[in-house]
């Protein structure tokens, strides 16, 4: 498997809201007591053409031809991160952590926060795992049911998320 982290382009945006639209069904639907409601493919797709348009910093993973993961970070926020879960333990959500808190960091950006929905245990200790650190909880309201996020922080430029045996080059493309 060969997957490089670049920067995103505007016409990534249908390719990055059908991969959010996939892999926020695999991750929350097991998570919600009751029907799970997704947002719509057109509001996803909205959502993203904003972002990319917008000042924020978004990266995908890509192998060959596919996005198989993304990020995006704006000002000191992260949100959201995902990988195709066929793509899960390979280092590319890793990757793109690292690439989003050096970006961060080059923007003057000494620490990120970033909420992950408290029932979500493979991904608190993702992060965990990476030095995130709980900071608070917040009741989120968007949703049918409200829930309950905890809320992260993370420092920018962490050496140890650059452990020398990862696998997948970075090849980020000049900023526009």
């Amino acid at each position: 498997m060969s997957v490089a982290i670049r920067s995103a382009k505007p016409d990534d945006a249908t390719a990055i809201a059908r991969l959010h639209a996939l892999t926020h069904r695999a991750t929350y639907a097991p998570l919600i007591d009751g029907p799970y409601e997704a947002p719509s493919p057109s509001r996803r797709l909205a959502e993203w053409q904003a972002a990319l348009a917008g000042s924020g910093l978004t990266l995908v993973a890509v192998e060959g031809d596919r996005i198989v993961g993304f990020g995006h970070a704006e000002g000191d926020r992260i949100e959201p991160l995902h990988v195709d879960p066929a793509y899960h333990r390979h280092g590319i959500g890793r990757a793109l952590m690292r690439d989003l808190l050096d970006g961060l960091q080059a923007r003057a950006v000494s620490s990120a926060i970033f909420n992950v929905f408290a029932r979500n245990a493979k991904a608190i200790a993702f992060y965990e795992a990476l030095g995130a650190r709980r900071t608070g909880t917040e009741t989120m309201t968007d949703a049918p049911v409200p829930y309950l996020d905890f809320v992260y922080e993370i420092e920018t430029g962490l050496g140890s998320l650059r452990p020398a045996s990862f696998h997948a080059p970075r090849k980020h493309a000049a900023p526009r």
